[in-house]
């Protein structure tokens, strides 16, 4: 095996063309980098409250959510400033095709008689939204919602026989599914919840003034509703080629926004 074409490393993906093996008869450019990843799947489970990403990543194991296969703390002190740099890897298994390079490689945004355009079918678009679905549902069922849900963080992971399969990864956003509402600072802890972890372009209407949102004792945010709405977004830009949002705002990765707009 000649390269660590199944792996990826998470958190430094410049490694990638060091870590690469030398073909036989070939010189290798410069040193290169065997971080032992077959050792780190091997490794025990995750100490709690090292990486929540990673243990969130632990938890589940369904083939709609993002597996790790491995994982690495390494610490780097630096003698100028007297501290300790703290990095965590995350190995995950290496799926290069996201629903948005999907999208764009089907051109969905163009409608030109020119254009391949190739939207997918009825049969293949339910069959990945039912997935995604899948995945959201077990989230949801074990107490977490994503809360940015979008076609950038959802895999498509090739299958030799059968369709592909949706794969949901980015969980550094994933929360509560709900989040109490008791006081003015819980809002405002909320509102930068909102700011940090989700796009706006797939935010629900509830999420787009949190400022507005009520509270009280018994006053709570439901982050899984969110999820939902973004569920709608993400099966519109498999349609359509963009979060209707994205459209409205004349926000298009393909084409004029213009272009995008007058198609609507």
């Amino acid at each position: 095996n000649a390269y660590y074409h199944e792996l990826f490393l998470r958190g430094k993906p410049e490694l990638l063309e060091s870590m690469r093996r030398p073909l036989p008869g070939e010189k290798a450019s410069q040193e290169v980098i065997d971080p032992d990843f077959y050792n780190m799947a091997a490794m025990p489970p995750i100490p709690h409250g090292r990486s929540r990403e990673a243990n969130l990543h632990s938890t589940f194991d369904h083939k709609n959510l993002m597996r790790i296969l491995g994982i690495r703390f390494t610490s780097e002190e630096k003698t100028k400033t007297s501290c300790t740099i703290k990095t965590c890897y995350m190995l995950f298994p290496y799926i290069p095709k996201s629903i948005r390079d999907d999208i764009s490689a089907r051109r969905l945004l163009e409608d030109t008689e020119e254009s391949n355009r190739r939207p997918y079918s009825e049969i293949e678009a339910l069959h990945l939204f039912d997935g995604i679905c899948d995945g959201v549902r077990t989230l949801h069922e074990y107490g977490y919602s994503h809360r940015d849900l979008k076609v950038e963080n959802i895999l498509l992971q090739e299958c030799m026989y059968g369709p592909m399969t949706p794969v949901i990864t980015d969980f550094g956003s994933v929360g509560p599914v709900t989040m109490p509402l008791t006081s003015s600072a819980t809002v405002l802890q909320v509102e930068e919840d909102i700011t940090k972890y989700t796009s706006i372009e797939y935010r629900a209407p509830e999420l787009l003034e949190p400022k507005r949102l009520p509270c009280g004792p018994k006053e709570n945010l439901n982050y899984g509703k969110s999820d939902v709405w973004a569920l709608g977004c993400v099966f519109f830009a498999m349609l359509y080629g963009s979060s209707p949002f994205e459209i409205e705002w004349g926000i298009s990765f393909v084409g004029e926004p213009s272009d995008a707009t007058a198609r609507l």
